[in-house]
């Protein structure tokens, strides 16, 4: 058997859902000034799916799914800066602080999200695997599609990346979960910032400008 199959919507909906609740606080890495995709830290990206994002929940072409019935926009989010950062740069595990004006940010969700949790028995039990956190992204963005086909009702999805440690995706609908203005938010060339990117980067082994 392949280590992860191709999913099936019915053996989905056959198992009960796995849900983990949370309302911690939340950090993403966006671009507000880029050209093409600017991205504000309480914007969901409704074009996709994009290659290099595992749990995109749309197939193949990409597209502006902004009125897409079941999601509408989605968002990569972590609970920690080092998690960002292993995500944002996992292809070269180079972190660079100019790279496209990336802006950090942090929230705290206005309620509690129910997100469905890929790491523990859930995965198995629907007939993929705990390669669905690692394994082929084009892979993982079907099973993130058929899940979601499954689910509509759920805020996201709770996954281990790239730095081993718990990662959030979030799906619209539904919304209400961006409050009125972050908690936290600086360009990740602020100087400030620079002693807890170096920490982060010795956390998770990424060389660093």
């Amino acid at each position: 058997m392949a280590k992860l199959p191709s999913p099936d919507p019915e053996k989905i909906a056959a198992v009960g859902a796995d849900y983990s609740v949370t309302q911690r606080v939340m950090w993403r890495l966006h671009t507000p000034t880029h050209p093409t995709y600017p991205m504000r830290w309480d914007q969901w990206r409704s074009f996709g799916p994009l290659s290099t994002a595992r749990f995109d929940p749309w197939l193949p072409p990409p597209s502006d799914r902004s009125a897409d019935p079941v999601t509408e926009g989605v968002g990569y989010f972590g609970f920690d800066i080092a998690t960002c950062l292993a995500e944002v740069f996992q292809t070269n595990r180079h972190i660079s602080t100019t790279r496209q004006a990336l802006q950090l940010s942090a929230f705290e969700p206005r309620r509690q999200l129910r997100l469905l949790d890929l790491r523990r028995d859930w995965p198995i039990a629907i007939g993929a695997s705990h390669a669905i956190n690692s394994g082929p992204k084009h892979r993982c963005r079907s099973w993130a599609e058929a899940i979601r086909e499954v689910h509509p009702d759920c805020d996201g999805l709770l996954f281990t990346g790239m730095a081993g440690r718990d990662s959030v995706v979030l799906h619209t609908p539904p919304g209400d979960v961006f409050p009125d203005s972050p908690a936290f938010t600086k360009p990740l060339s602020d100087p400030g910032l620079a002693s807890f990117i170096a920490d982060s980067a010795v956390q998770i082994g990424y060389a660093l400008d």
